[in-house]
């Protein structure tokens, strides 16, 4: 099935923005459009400068350029709604409690939208994808099936 659009969670706007990493670069530009971002993504990137901020590091200039980046350059997900909530309670329900409340809200996103999510998350992404329950519980529900690429 062909993906509507790629999504990017945070490692992978990290990797592709500050470490520069290959693979997402590549992915990135091979899929032809603006990606996308969740709103929980931009959050962390906040949460990122805030605690630069916080500390006085070197690297908060860097972050705050990436946050403008992401703020002016990239898409964003549809504000959630009831059917990301449904599947957010279904991906809590199919996955373990070591995966983030961001990264389910993220992971939903990308279902309800049809999107292809990169990440650099190989936690996240082992949770996800082979995972029988959830695959049967979205497909039942009529949803895409997840659609998760780990790179770096």
């Amino acid at each position: 099935r062909r993906f509507v659009a790629l999504m990017l969670d945070t490692s992978a706007v990290l990797g592709w923005l500050e470490r520069k990493t290959p693979g997402v670069s590549d992915a990135v530009r091979s899929a032809g459009a603006t990606p996308l971002i969740h709103i929980a993504t931009l959050a962390e990137l906040h949460e990122r400068v805030a605690r630069a901020e916080a500390v006085g590091a070197a690297s908060t200039e860097q972050r705050r350029q990436t946050v403008e980046f992401v703020l002016h350059r990239l898409g964003r997900t549809p504000a959630p709604s009831e059917i990301d909530a449904e599947c957010f309670g279904c991906l809590s329900a199919c996955t373990s409690r070591k995966l983030s409340h961001n990264d389910k809200w993220i992971v939903a996103a990308s279902i309800i939208g049809g999107h292809r999510l990169l990440t650099e998350d190989a936690r996240l992404h082992a949770q996800v994808m082979g995972n029988a329950e959830l695959e049967r519980t979205v497909v039942g529900r009529g949803w895409s099936s997840p659609q998760i690429v780990l790179t770096g």
